[in-house]
């Protein structure tokens, strides 16, 4: 098991939740099927002292926002702002369980950046690093997914060459935010790509155009740094 700051996996953004039944969808299944693996392969999970770690979103559309949550709950929901995107995301503190379902997900509807804020969905609270992948998802409409995982090895022998946030810029902020964005635009705005969290220890993060590109991304970036850094 992996050694976290007693800080990590705690919610620092102010949350609006509105507690409601998600309604199944294809989405919901594909990204437990994706989460599932990442916990199988220790990517994904809880500390020593029970504190999970991990999350991985999609996003939403309009249409498929509205049909995800019950009729009740779609009367609630006015954005605090008007934002161009909305995502399904893990819930928060479900890294140490082996197995998701629905209940363990979260909708985000809406978000405010600057004022560290979130409006979400669900029968659990949207994940700590929330406003991490809303801070992607706001920057380009073709990401479609977004991952992070603890993976210490691989953060260790990160290649200087590749995206990185600055070492002062803590997890779960709107510091960390748009410190994220920043990365996409001095990379090439790509819609598709990988980053190290320098100032949240062990976390990863790849994005894609859809939940498999992001899978395969960030499971090509680990096989390449084991290819220039072999363990002994």
């Amino acid at each position: 098991m992996q050694q976290q700051n007693p800080a990590e996996g705690i919610i620092k953004f102010s949350c609006d939740w509105i507690e409601a039944e998600l309604v199944p969808d294809g989405l919901a299944d594909r990204l437990i099927a994706i989460r599932d693996e990442l916990w199988r392969r220790g990517l994904v999970g809880a500390d020593a002292q029970g504190i999970g770690f991990g999350n991985v979103s999609a996003a939403l559309g309009t249409e498929e926002l509205r049909a995800m949550v019950l009729s009740s709950a779609v009367k609630t929901i006015s954005p605090m702002r008007a934002v161009p995107r909305c995502f399904l995301i893990t819930g928060s503190q479900t890294g140490r369980m082996a197995h998701l379902s629905l209940s363990d997900l979260a909708l985000v509807f809406g978000w405010d950046l600057d004022a560290n804020s979130l409006r979400c969905i669900g029968k659990i609270k949207a994940s700590s690093e929330s406003l991490t992948h809303a801070a992607l998802y706001e920057a380009d409409s073709r990401i479609e997914a977004v991952i992070h995982v603890h993976a210490p090895w691989h953060w260790a022998r990160w290649p200087d060459t590749e995206p990185r946030t600055a070492d002062d810029v803590p997890y779960g902020t709107p510091a960390m935010a748009r410190e994220i964005q920043k990365l996409w635009r001095s990379s090439g705005s790509s819609c598709q790509g990988t980053a190290c969290m320098g100032g949240h220890r062990d976390g990863l993060l790849s994005w894609g155009t859809s939940l498999e590109q992001a899978l395969e991304i960030l499971l090509n970036m680990l096989e390449k740094i084991e290819r220039s850094a072999p363990r002994q």
